[in-house]
C-alpha cells in the first residue's frame, strides 16, 4: 500500500513538471518514473494521465521547439474553430461521451504519408525495445526457455514467432533449434544478442520476460538486509541474473526507456485511428 502511495506521488510530480513546461522528454519521464512502474499497462495509464492534461511527450527539447506554432501562423481553419473550443470548455465534466469526443477532436487525422512514417517509427521503436531487453542475459536465458518449449511442442510456434510460418513450419523449427544450439556456446554478449534477435519472437513474449526480470529485481531489493535466511534466497536470485547487480539496474533503465518510446508511438497510431472513426461517425 505504501509503495503504491509513493508511486502515485512520483507520478504526480511528473504531471506537475509537465504542466509547468507544457511537455516532457522521454528522459525526464524515465528518470522520474518510479521503478515499480514498468509494465506496458502501467505506462499506458501514465500516458493517458499526461494526455488528459495536454502534456506532450517529445524526444528532445529541440523537437518540442520545432513543433511549436508561432501565433502569427495559426491557420484560418484553426481560427474558425476558436468559438467551438470556447464552447467545449463549458462541457459538463460528468458527460463521458462529450469529453471523449472533445479529446478525440484534439487529435489530428493522419495523412497516408504520416501513417507510413508512424508505422516505420513503431517498427524502429519495437526493435530498440527488443535490442535493449535482449542485451540482458537473464532475459536472453528466459527467451531460450521459450525456444526450448517450442522445440518440445509445449508452446505453439505460430503464436510466438513474428512471421507467417504455416507453409514452412519444419524449416522454422530447425532454425530455432540451430539458434538455440549456437546460443549455448556463445561467449560474446554481442553475438548472443544478435542470435537471440533472430528468434524473431513477438514483442509480448519479450515484454513477459522483462516483467519476470522486474519481479526478480524487486524481490532482490526487498530481501536486502532481512537476515541470513533471506540472504540465501537473495544470493540465489542474484546468481540467476548472471550479471553484476549495478549493471542490471542500468540495463533496466535502458529497457524501460525503450518501452516508454515504443508504447507512446503505438498509442499515437491508436489515437489517430480512433480519431478517424469518430470523424466518420460524425458525418
Amino acid at each position: 500500500m505504501k509503495k503504491k502511495q509513493n508511486a502515485s506521488k512520483e507520478i504526480q510530480k511528473i504531471v506537475e513538471l509537465g504542466k509547468q513546461k507544457g511537455y516532457l522528454t522521454y528522459d525526464e519521464v524515465n528518470e522520474l518514473l518510479p521503478e515499480d512502474v514498468s509494465s506496458s499497462e502501467e505506462i499506458d495509464r501514465l500516458f493517458e494521465v499526461l494526455g488528459n492534461e495536454d502534456i506532450q511527450i517529445v524526444e528532445t527539447q529541440e523537437e518540442e521547439k520545432a513543433i511549436e506554432k508561432p501565433a502569427m501562423m495559426v491557420s484560418k481553419e484553426e481560427s474558425l474553430s476558436e468559438p467551438l473550443k470556447s464552447e467545449e470548455r463549458f462541457l459538463p465534466l460528468d458527460d463521458p461521451v462529450k469529453m471523449y469526443l472533445k479529446q478525440m477532436g484534439s487529435i489530428s487525422l493522419l495523412s497516408r504519408e504520416n501513417e507510413i512514417e508512424l508505422a516505420k517509427r513503431i517498427e524502429e521503436a519495437e526493435e530498440r525495445f527488443k535490442f535493449a531487453s535482449l542485451s540482458n542475459r537473464f532475459v536472453r536465458n528466459q527467451v531460450c526457455v521459450v525456444a526450448q518449449d517450442i522445440l518440445d511442442e509445449r508452446v505453439n510456434l505460430e503464436e510466438v514467432v513474428k512471421e507467417d510460418i504455416k507453409v514452412k513450419k519444419r524449416g522454422a523449427m530447425n532454425r530455432i533449434g540451430r539458434i538455440l544450439r549456437c546460443l549455448k556456446y556463445a561467449r560474446n554478449t554481442s553475438k548472443a544478442l544478435m542470435l537471440a534477435l533472430q528468434f524473431n519472437f513477438i514483442t509480448s513474449i519479450i515484454e513477459k520476460e522483462v516483467r519476470i526480470l522486474n519481479s526478480t529485481v524487486k524481490e532482490i531489493d526487498y530481501l536486502a538486509g532481512r537476515g541470513r535466511k533471506h540472504a540465501i534466497r537473495r544470493q540465489m536470485l542474484l546468481k540467476e541474473l548472471g550479471d553484476p547487480y549495478p549493471k542490471i539496474k542500468e540495463q533496466m533503465k535502458f529497457i524501460r526507456s525503450s518501452l516508454l518510446k515504443f508504447n507512446r508511438t503505438k498509442k499515437k497510431l491508436v489515437e489517430a485511428n480512433l480519431r478517424l472513426v469518430v470523424s466518420i461517425a460524425k458525418k
